[in-house]
């Protein structure tokens, strides 16, 4: 068969035909960059803009360039450090799985001198930290409730009462929302409860079933609560007034980011990105790294976000804003043309496809060969009063 050569010239008026499946740039460090392991579990960022990351086989410090790691022979009490916490004075705390704690200060790491109040029976998992620049200590623990401890050591029992089995406990106290459950032996029932200064703001029983330990929430910037255990989720809104959530799996961490926008992590895999003010049970969200557990999700001073996952090290999207697009290997770009003073980009390729990347995202989509009859290359691109003009050159 002879190939011949068509030019043809044609005229298509811009419109939304489809949006294609997106992504954000964003950039994997494993253990080939520096990481200690490709388990992580926390991350967050310093005063002094460093970067630390908890892991599995110790900790790492990331300074834009290369990662400094830390273990048991620089100090860490531990080398599984589940999360992470900068006090009041700059300093850096690690919990470890042991339940056991130390910081980081000025260049050493040191153990918390009360670590054996921590330790009794098989050691507490904290869920949440606060410590204060007199050295008091608020934690929220699995299993334990929520402790005080003071400066000289002396151990408080902050949990409220509680009237179960086990019950899974989200309180505001001292600006800072804990999260934690306890366990009563013998006592029959389980219930999640929540409370803002002491204050019972409801309590609710759970029917017996799988029940998972994990504890998540956050207080959000409008003023609401919004927790996660036991495999139910729970708005708080500012009034108080109570709303139970549908969630399709179970939730490991919930984060809100400077725009108002929740971020909800499954252990399914994968995390959402929910719209402004937007309930966990919108529909109104975007999936990124579908493939991946996500552990924890932080943003940083330059709007950049870091995400930790269960086995493939940290993720960073340094810009929502400039999105990633993956073509199969079947598409050859053939025209490439910058539209609008630089506010969109026409991409041609050599099967007849087009498609529009505006600067929010959008894209448009045109097919110049929709029986898929030939090749139908796309030369060149242009736009003359809000139409596209297109040089192709069809194979047959």
């Amino acid at each position: 068969m002879v190939a011949k050569r068509i030019i043809l010239l044609s005229f298509f008026l811009l419109r939304l035909n489809s949006i294609f499946c997106q992504q954000p740039t964003s950039y994997n460090y494993t253990t080939t960059d520096g990481l200690p392991s490709s388990e992580s579990y926390d991350i967050i960022q310093d005063k002094k803009g460093f970067i630390w990351i908890a892991t599995d086989r110790g900790v790492s410090r990331f300074d834009g360039y290369k990662f400094k790691n830390f273990t048991t022979n620089e100090g860490l009490v531990d080398n599984s450090i589940l999360s992470l916490y900068e006090d009041e004075l700059g300093r850096i705390w690690f919990h470890a799985i042991s339940g056991r704690l130390c910081y980081y200060e000025n260049g050493k790491i040191f153990p918390y001198k009360y670590n054996n109040l921590l330790t009794k029976g098989k050691g507490y998992i904290v869920r949440s930290f606060e410590c204060d620049r007199n050295n008091n200590l608020t934690i929220g623990l699995l299993g334990n409730g929520i402790v005080h401890i003071s400066k000289e050591g002396k151990l408080k029992d902050l949990t409220p009462p509680i009237q179960s089995g086990r019950t899974f406990i989200g309180s505001y106290l001292d600006n800072h929302l804990h999260l934690a459950s306890k366990t009563i032996t013998g006592a029959e029932g389980n219930y999640i409860q929540f409370y803002t200064n002491s204050t019972k703001i409801f309590s609710k029983h759970i029917i017996d079933g799988p029940f998972q330990i994990n504890i998540s929430g956050e207080k959000r910037k409008n003023g609401s609560y919004v927790l996660y255990a036991a495999g139910s989720a729970i708005e708080v809104n500012k009034n108080n007034e109570i709303q139970f959530l549908q969630t399709e799996h179970e939730i490991i961490r919930i984060y809100e980011d400077k725009d108002s926008c929740l971020w909800v992590s499954y252990k399914t895999g994968g995390v959402r990105k929910y719209a402004p003010n937007e309930r966990v049970e919108s529909k109104k969200f975007i999936i990124y790294l579908p493939n991946e557990i996500i552990t924890c999700i932080y943003e940083d001073n330059e709007r950049g976000f870091w995400l930790t996952s269960l086995n493939s090290g940290i993720f960073y999207i340094p810009s929502l804003h400039y999105p990633f697009f993956s073509f199969p290997n079947k598409y050859t770009i053939t025209s490439l043309e910058n539209f609008e003073k630089g506010d969109s980009v026409c991409i041609g390729f050599s099967n007849g496809l087009i498609y529009k990347f505006a600067k929010d995202g959008l894209l448009q989509k045109w097919n110049l060969n929709p029986n898929n009859d030939s090749l139908n290359y796309i030369y060149s691109i242009g736009l003359i009063n809000n139409s596209l003009i297109v040089s192709s050159s069809k194979q047959t």
